[in-house]
């Protein structure tokens, strides 16, 4: 097997996977399924028929004429990749048809609450488009975290800047989810309040502030109109700090002197496929999912949260309560 075609240890016949949405994500996520040995895309939908046509015939798969389509067709699980206002109503049309749902980000809390429900009312999966928490990186920073070998996490700072994208959305929503997902899942735990304050009209710049019961703080520093890009991450902890920067250059982690992180794993593929793999591999065989329910709700408790503070000034608002409740709420749903 190649190392640049990830196997997942699947079904006998194989993963049939969907996507509604062939945008331009929706297109990158059918050329990551065809990339995986195991996997294969069995439809596309997209309102746009002529536009879910051409990214289906380039991979050999059909074209549903709708979202419920795709359970006609037979597939195991689909890729939400639709504009970011319907991923909740997609997602939701999805497992009441008995089709397992992976949905891209940004989900509102209450979307995600309807999401997690309806999986746990049908028996389906349900996960969200985190492909962060995928990365080697954050899987190595996640491990040397849980063995103790960096102590504890003091602070956190995330720099998630870029020149003009065009988006509908506020930077808090747009970028938001990338490094709220990895900081909460890094420290183990949502937040206790979060606060966001714009930087720039429309909220184009947002810096977000969040506070755990350990002590722990963090800042996040979205922005689509800062004249150069810039992903980075620095956590301060006990055995000094840790650097993790994305750019064109490539990847890069950085550990205090004297802290050895895991070896890289040759075969794993990067961060879209892994996350592709991780799914399917819940799909099929059950088990905890990264990025599944559990994260899907916090995640989106911190979003919804910060966009109530962003909205009436930048005053603290809290999240763990909210959470909690949205768990609460999910477990005494029972599968039909």
């Amino acid at each position: 097997m190649s190392a640049n075609r990830p196997s997942s240890g699947l079904l006998p016949d194989g993963f049939r996977w969907g996507v509604v949405g062939a945008g331009a994500w929706g297109a990158r996520v059918a050329d990551a399924i065809s990339g995986l040995d195991g996997h294969a895309l069995r439809a596309v939908y997209d309102v746009d028929l002529a536009r879910g046509r051409g990214v289906a015939e380039r991979h050999g798969a059909v074209v549903a004429t709708t979202v419920e389509g795709l359970a006609a067709v037979g597939v195991d699980a689909a890729v939400v990749a639709t504009p970011p206002a319907s991923h909740g109503a997609v997602g939701l049309r999805l497992l009441v048809a008995g089709v397992s749902a992976l949905v891209e980000k940004p989900l509102t809390h209450a979307a995600a609450r309807e999401l997690v429900q309806a999986a746990r009312r049908t028996g389906h999966r349900v996960g969200v488009g985190h492909q962060l928490l995928h990365h080697e990186a954050i899987a190595r920073l996640r491990a040397l975290l849980a063995s103790g070998a960096l102590g504890e996490v003091r602070r956190a700072e995330a720099y998630r800047l870029a020149p003009t994208t065009r988006s509908s959305l506020d930077a808090w929503w747009e970028l938001g989810p990338h490094d709220v997902a990895v900081v909460c899942h890094l420290l183990g735990s949502a937040p206790e309040a979060v606060r966001v304050r714009a930087q720039s009209a429309g909220a184009s710049a947002v810096v977000a502030e969040l506070t755990w019961r350990s002590g722990a703080r963090a800042e996040l520093r979205a922005s689509y109109v800062h004249p150069t890009r810039e992903r980075r991450l620095v956590l301060s902890t006990e055995a000094g700090p840790v650097e993790f920067c994305e750019d064109a250059a490539g990847d890069a982690l950085t550990l205090p002197p004297g802290v050895r992180g895991i070896s890289p794993d040759a075969d794993a593929g990067r961060p879209l496929q892994r996350e592709l793999c991780a799914f399917a591999r819940a799909v099929a065989h059950g088990g905890a999912l990264l990025g599944g329910e559990e994260d899907t709700l916090l995640a989106a408790a911190v979003l919804s949260s910060g966009a109530e503070s962003l909205a009436r000034g930048g005053g603290w608002r809290a999240v763990r309560r909210a959470a909690r409740g949205a768990l609460a709420e999910a477990e005494v749903v029972t599968p039909q």
